[in-house]
């Protein structure tokens, strides 16, 4: 350490930091209130689990939970501005623990989840996906591994930078087994579509597996099993996790890898797989002819539509009407072309798109010296310049031509 010499300015004096106690006119600030603090209930298994009566929770919490008024339900949790430390004062997420809810509201939305209505809603959100009968669960017989399904990091400090953990200290909570999860749920559905709907081309498969294992839909999926409600978290986090929709379907994707490394090595490729891909596709029997029937419709109306009011409402042609028009637009932009060219006029083409809640129209204007003289909207680029450049060449007088050609 440098002394204070030659070249180096003296050392400043330490400071005194004086406490000043506020005038005697002031009232003392009244302490915070405070709570008895209940003992913190240990993971419980299934059966125990459905014998528990949720204890703890207020009368008022838990009818704004039934009436899915989330947010006014949080911030009774006391979750209204997460503290960024444990405080030594029970608060009101303190008193609920682990407790399990009756009945859970809706989640809140995926952090996946953008919704614009300027963009093409590709995802379903949770509240449109429908209920139905589901098959059980299977087991996971291992203690161990059933209760690192329900355990979130929250309870763990986060090492920031760390490559892997020890081999005898592997991690606690669910993250890598939804990582693992989420890799056999992708493999198993997309084998799936393959086998009952090989016909499906690469973009509509992906799209309906895409439907399938959405955060919404499998968060959907977890809250009708129920496995919200067996999360172990931070008590501060815990109501705001449990509605969490990426938190939910986070559940289900380490209940599906649990499953799987709950087997012995020697029969994870056999018998786990067999027994998760059964039950996988039983449980996503029915969704798959929702997902399918509602793809299918927004279609349909996608390649009928010819355009869209001032409201942004997509004005839909009959097909026979569309293929009519399609057809005799054949051809007319290379005569166009051939047109312009010979006589040295200019043409051009402004396109403007629209996104809506079933694609992509594109609008194309065709115009001849600056001047408009065709439009049309489609689905595809292409098929509205054809269309465009048809009108344009009706005004032209370039169609009729054609047709006395081709008759004669």
């Amino acid at each position: 350490m440098h002394s204070s010499g030659a070249g180096f300015p003296a050392k400043p004096p330490p400071v005194n930091v004086l406490w000043i106690d506020p005038p005697a006119s002031l009232p003392p600030k009244p302490p915070p209130p405070s709570f008895p603090t209940p003992p913190h209930p240990p993971l419980a298994s299934d059966s125990k689990r459905k014998a528990e009566d949720p204890e703890g929770v207020p009368t008022e919490i838990a009818e704004k939970t039934q009436r899915g008024d989330v947010p006014d339900a949080a911030v009774a949790y006391g979750v209204h501005g997460l503290p960024t430390q444990k405080t030594t004062t029970p608060t009101m997420a303190e008193r609920a623990s682990s407790d399990p809810i009756p009945i859970l509201p809706i989640p809140l939305p995926s952090k996946r989840f953008r919704k614009n209505p300027l963009r093409k809603a590709t995802l379903l959100p949770i509240d449109q996906i429908p209920t139905f009968p589901l098959p059980p669960l299977p087991a996971i017989d291992d203690p161990v591994i059933l209760k690192q399904v329900f355990t979130h990091q929250s309870l763990f400090e986060k090492v920031k930078g760390k490559f892997e953990d020890k081999e005898d200290d592997p991690a606690k909570h669910y993250e890598k087994l939804e990582h693992v999860g989420d890799s056999l749920l992708g493999m198993i559905v997309t084998t799936w579509l393959h086998e009952i709907k090989p016909g499906l081309t690469p973009g509509t498969a992906t799209q309906l597996k895409a439907h399938l294992v959405s955060n919404a839909t499998l968060s959907h999926l977890s809250g009708l099993y129920g496995l919200p409600q067996r999360l172990n978290a931070d008590p501060n986090l815990l109501p705001l996790l449990r509605v969490s929709t990426d938190v939910r379907a986070a559940l289900l994707e380490a209940y599906i890898a649990g499953v799987y490394v709950s087997f012995p090595v020697s029969e994870r490729n056999s018998k786990a797989l067999g027994t998760i891909t059964e039950w996988l596709r039983e449980m996503y029997d029915p969704l798959y002819d929702f997902f399918y029937n509602f793809m299918k419709k927004k279609h349909e109306q996608h390649q009928n539509a010819v355009g869209t009011d001032f409201e942004g409402n997509v004005i839909v042609m009959d097909p026979a009407e569309i293929a009519k028009v399609d057809e005799q637009a054949r051809g007319m932009l290379l005569l166009l072309k051939m047109h312009v060219k010979a006589y040295e006029r200019e043409l051009r083409f402004e396109e403007q798109r629209h996104e809506t809640s079933i694609g992509t129209l594109f609008q194309l204007k065709c115009l001849v010296d600056g001047m408009e003289l065709g439009e049309a909207t489609r689905a595809g680029r292409n098929q509205a310049r054809e269309v465009a450049a048809w009108e344009a060449a009706k005004k032209l007088g370039l169609a009729a031509e054609r047709v006395s050609r081709q008759c004669g």
